[in-house]
């Protein structure tokens, strides 16, 4: 199933099916989410459906509730790279305004991003203030791609020129991340099922 979700997800979702056993039949977490389809005009598809998404919730917060401190780590990484997004974002339309450089926000791109040059920061100091008015003054435009993740931004800038260079936010994966970023997977599984149940009517 890699073309539906990631490989932590399907062994999350195998975990899950094992949890759950039998309980919704011939339906498990696999294949409703697999197919939903196939399931839409089951009777009592939406009560089932609602139940299986109530006892994966359970499942993966009994797991985040394990981590501990991975969990509250992962909520300061997020917070700091909350931080140094505002200082850098300011730093780098400033530098874009004076140098009269266009500084767009792309609703999307098409790019080979393989031969750029990336750079990740974990601290803002005067010398990543150097670089960026660096990288400014060889760009032919900035595109701000930074991205909204748990209500922080998580800072991701590419300057444009003969050589593209990316400028990151650097956020350090833990479990707790990669369990939030399966739990966000298979929510919008759910969701995609649950507007096929919709369309299906009552079940």
């Amino acid at each position: 199933m890699a073309e539906l979700w990631s490989d932590y997800t399907d062994s999350l979702i195998s975990d899950i099916d094992t949890q759950l056993g039998s309980k919704y039949g011939k339906m498990n977490l696999r294949r409703f989410l697999g197919n939903p389809g196939k399931f839409a005009e089951q009777p009592n598809i939406g009560a089932d459906f609602q139940n299986l998404r109530k006892d994966t919730d359970a499942y993966i917060d009994a797991l985040f509730a394990d981590l501990g401190t991975e969990r509250q780590e992962f909520e300061d990484s997020l917070l700091k790279a909350d931080t140094m997004t505002a200082q850098l974002g300011n730093s780098i339309s400033m530098q874009a305004k004076q140098l009269k450089i266009p500084f767009i926000k792309p609703a999307l791109m098409e790019r080979d991003d393989s031969i750029d040059e990336k750079i990740y920061i974990d601290t803002v100091n005067t010398d990543v203030f150097s670089l960026i008015e660096k990288l400014a003054t060889n760009s032919v435009y900035i595109a701000d791609n930074t991205e909204i993740y748990r209500e922080r931004k998580i800072g991701d800038w590419l300057f444009g020129g003969r050589k593209n260079y990316v400028l990151r936010v650097y956020v350090p994966q833990n479990q707790a991340m990669i369990l939030s970023n399966s739990r966000d997977e298979i929510n919008g599984l759910f969701d995609i099922a649950s507007a096929l149940i919709k369309r299906a009517g009552p079940g």
